[in-house]
């Protein structure tokens, strides 16, 4: 496996480097075309890495992946190096996440089948501002139902979060265009940061490799880890 930082090359002049800053600028599903331009080697190419964009840096891009990536258009600064983890039961790591968690409740149901939904709005129920759509809700409930979710889900990562430890911000919901006929992908994202305890080494790698929750293809997932 790789790991890498990818960065837009912002600095080129003239229109290369006008369409470059717009890139970066731009939204989920052109990020989602940004990394298949270093990862799609071939047209029937399957996912294999996982990216997420660097909040603080729009024009940077970490991506964890099976293979290296190549940058056949001169769109990037890339660092690349092995990585491969070493973990130990007991490690304690600091962490950083940027997940989709959603739920799924019969609340929610196409033709007799659940879906899955918004684990925020879920835990705010369905209440609605007529002609405005979901309300934004609170930190404190933002906080609470993102903790619930992800500590529910410590165990099958081979991971043990310190809820106390854990900050929970950058709430966003997303439209967004994807395939023909105008279809629209809707989802959600979610900033974890805080500290956890390796519980299972193995378990923990396949996360660190695979990713966590959904919204994989649009930026979510990628869990990073270091030592505190």
């Amino acid at each position: 496996m790789y790991i890498s930082r990818l960065t837009l090359r912002t600095d080129r002049a003239g229109s290369t480097g006008a369409l470059i800053r717009l890139l970066a600028q731009s939204s989920h599903a052109q990020h989602h075309d940004l990394m298949w331009s270093v990862f799609g080697d071939r047209g029937d190419r399957r996912r294999d890495f996982l990216y997420r964009v660097d909040s603080r840096h729009p024009d940077t891009f970490i991506a964890v992946s099976a293979r290296a990536p190549e940058d056949v258009h001169g769109l990037w600064r890339i660092e690349t190096k092995d990585y491969a983890p070493q973990l130990v039961a007991g490690q304690q790591l600091a962490f950083s996440l940027r997940a989709n968690p959603t739920v799924r409740s019969s609340r929610y149901t196409v033709d007799g089948k659940s879906r899955r939904h918004d684990v925020v709005m879920h835990a705010k129920g369905p209440r609605k501002v007529r002609g405005e759509g979901p309300r934004q809700p609170e930190a404190s409930a933002l906080a609470d139902a993102g903790l619930d979710w992800l500590t529910a889900r410590s165990a099958r990562f081979g991971s043990a979060i310190a809820a106390s430890a854990c900050r929970v911000a950058g709430y966003l919901q997303h439209r967004i265009p994807h395939g023909r006929g105008g279809r629209m992908v809707c989802f959600s994202s979610l900033d974890f940061d805080g500290v956890l305890t390796v519980i299972d080494p193995d378990l923990l790698c396949q996360a660190l490799y695979r990713g966590i929750g959904s919204g994989k293809a649009f930026g979510c997932g990628l869990l990073l880890v270091k030592r505190p």
